[in-house]
């Protein structure tokens, strides 16, 4: 299931990034499909493609509420944009960032858990 949230994450994208030119981005650097990126986090190999996972703010240039973006590539110089895999506030995302922040749930603290 999907929320609002990443729908609406994904569709901003969509509209978004048309209006970046590929003279506008690097030639051999991933930048984010629209907004500002924190910093890649998954990186792997899978089904004949790398894949890499990464923090980012899809409406602004600056730091603003993290959602994981995704983009895959056959060769790690072209890169192709998937669509948002986390969003900022879901449920999903939730889980996530507790499992890594202790004090992130909260019925638990560092010195609790």
């Amino acid at each position: 299931m999907t929320s609002q949230t990443l729908r609406e994450a994904r569709k901003y994208e969509e509209a978004s990034e048309k209006m970046i030119s590929g003279e506008e981005r690097p030639a051999f650097h991933l930048t984010p499909r629209t907004g500002w990126m924190n910093d890649p986090n998954g990186f792997s190999w899978y089904g004949g493609k790398y894949h890499l996972f990464y923090q980012y703010n899809p409406y602004d240039s600056q730091w603003g509420p993290m959602h994981w973006g995704h983009a895959v590539s056959r060769d790690m110089l072209h890169w192709e944009y998937v669509p948002a895999a986390l969003a900022f506030g879901s449920a999903r995302q939730t889980a996530v960032t507790a499992r890594y922040r202790p004090n992130a749930l909260p019925w638990g603290t560092a010195q609790t858990m």
